[in-house]
């Protein structure tokens, strides 16, 4: 199994100065991608590290034909694809929305292949204010004590983040033992809006 809990500060600097994105383009800022390279890398054992995803699962991966698949796809689709993508062309993301009945195609500007890392959370311009005020709403409504957490850990791995302490890692679990913990467990088996009380 791997694991990057023993990773040392000097690791960290190496993942970040060697990470590579394949396809290389990118418009993801460095931070992002210094972020994206310190928790990819994975001990494999006996000093043996890596960067990237799980090569023993991907290597187990058989590569099917999906087009006899996407006309049996009935739920609505979103197809998205990046301007500036090498990989998945115009072309076949259109005949993918073509070949899904109730598909449509999104295309999103100024971006590259890597989507979700470059434009994590596309919204029209017209509606960022509103979608905004509900994010924020959607983060207050949510139990205090895990805001709180959600910021410390925040300011904690960033900018250059070291390994954490036993110490943080057991620190983390803390919330298991709080009122609101108990609170959002009972509401989420209720189907009920939990009602936290910061405690």
């Amino acid at each position: 199994m791997s694991s990057n809990s023993n990773f040392t500060p000097v690791l960290f600097a190496t993942a970040a100065r060697t990470f590579r994105l394949i396809p290389p383009e990118t418009v993801a800022s460095p931070a992002r991608l210094r972020a994206l390279a310190t928790r990819s890398a994975w001990c494999w054992g006996r000093g043996r590290w890596s960067i990237g995803p799980d090569r023993e699962f991907f290597g187990r991966v058989i590569p099917q034909v999906a087009w006899p698949v996407l006309p049996r796809i009935h739920c609505p689709t979103l197809v998205l694809r990046a301007e500036r993508s090498g990989i998945l062309s115009r072309r076949t993301a259109t005949r993918m929305r073509d070949s899904i009945p109730r598909a449509s195609l999104l295309e999103v500007q100024d971006t590259y292949h890597h989507l979700t890392l470059e434009r994590p959370r596309v919204v029209a311009d017209a509606k960022l204010a509103e979608e905004t005020r509900a994010t924020v709403e959607r983060i207050a409504a949510g139990a205090p004590l895990v805001a709180r957490w959600h910021k410390q850990f925040i300011r904690r791995l960033t900018p250059q983040p070291a390994p954490l302490t036993d110490k943080e890692i057991d620190d983390s679990f803390d919330y298991f033992d709080t009122e609101d913990f108990r609170i959002g467990y009972a509401a989420f088996m209720q189907k009920k809006k939990p009602q936290f009380t910061g405690r």
